[in-house]
């Protein structure tokens, strides 16, 4: 039988897209292997503030503690857990929680849009 002697994998270049918006993306050209571009994808990832961030199941059990009302004014050290998307989704609640409050206190003001 005979023995297949492979040589060193030849290195490709690889395009990686790292999505930042809905229709909007980092492109980056990476010449190596496989998990060199898997490995910058990932560092660009985390770079950009999108990384791992808090655990799903944890980041569910807080948003719904803040759309409770419960977590308003919640532990700083919670935010620097989560990455840029999670904070965002937070602080937008948070906004929200804040305005029907304001709307509520306002002897329930009808928000009407003017016309132009």
């Amino acid at each position: 039988m005979e023995e297949l002697a492979l040589g060193p994998c030849p290195m490709n270049e690889y395009e990686v897209h790292v999505p930042v918006e809905q229709y909007g993306f980092i492109s980056a050209t990476i010449k190596g292997f496989a998990h060199d571009a898997a490995k910058e994808y990932h560092e660009i990832k985390h770079s950009i503030g999108f990384g791992d961030g808090m655990p799903e199941h944890e980041f569910r059990k807080y948003y719904d503690l803040v759309a409770s009302g419960t977590a308003i004014n919640g532990d700083p050290g919670i935010l620097e857990q989560m990455n840029a998307v999670q904070r965002f989704a937070i602080n937008e609640i948070k906004k929200y929680i804040k305005r029907a409050s304001i709307k509520l206190s306002n002897n329930h003001e009808q928000y009407i849009p003017e016309r132009s």
